[in-house]
């Protein structure tokens, strides 16, 4: 049964004329595409001023309440304990950091344990 024409319109006719799409086409995205390319290749020179000046083990490396980078060469604990993730939890913690202490340690505890 075909859905009444009055409700959703008379379908398209076959154009016999219509030879599919333009034959004279232009590209017309030149101006994006230059934008992008310069925006890429500021990208790619902010990235390659902060790996050469900076120190990319900041990224990576957990730091605890004291500053110290745990898992450096020269660090015995590589692994970052939390007193209480807990509060890490809170939306203020994202960006005022986690508000609880945290050292550096070589094993993480196996057991559970509340402190009084």
């Amino acid at each position: 049964m075909a859905p009444p024409a009055d409700k959703y319109g008379s379908p398209l006719k076959y154009d016999p004329d219509l030879c599919g799409p333009r034959k004279h086409r232009s590209c017309t995205d030149i101006l994006c595409l230059l934008l992008f390319v310069v925006f890429l290749a500021v990208w790619a020179g902010v990235a390659s001023f902060a790996f050469r000046n900076g120190d990319p083990k900041r990224l990576l490396l957990p730091v605890d309440s004291y500053g110290h980078r745990c898992g450096e060469a020269n660090m015995v604990n590589p692994d970052l304990f939390f007193f209480d993730l807990s509060t890490c939890l809170k939306p203020e913690a994202f960006w005022k950091g986690c508000p609880t202490p945290q050292v550096c340690v070589s094993q993480c505890p196996q057991d559970l344990w509340m402190a009084q």
